[in-house]
């Protein structure tokens, strides 16, 4: 493969894991981008870490 620039491999093991069935498409996200990095920006890690699923 000379001429081969990326290889890039993405796991859906953890995907999405709230689902019980991972289809193969595109999802939604549960929060706009623009919103998750406002609240990066407002947040303490102590604070992040009381509303970040596990």
């Amino acid at each position: 493969m000379p001429n081969l620039k990326s290889f890039v491999y993405v796991s859906t093991a953890f995907s999405y894991c709230v689902h019980n069935f991972i289809e193969e498409k595109s999802y939604s996200p549960p929060i706009e981008t623009d919103k998750i990095l406002t609240l990066l920006d407002i947040l303490n890690d102590k604070e992040l870490d009381k509303i970040t699923p596990m």
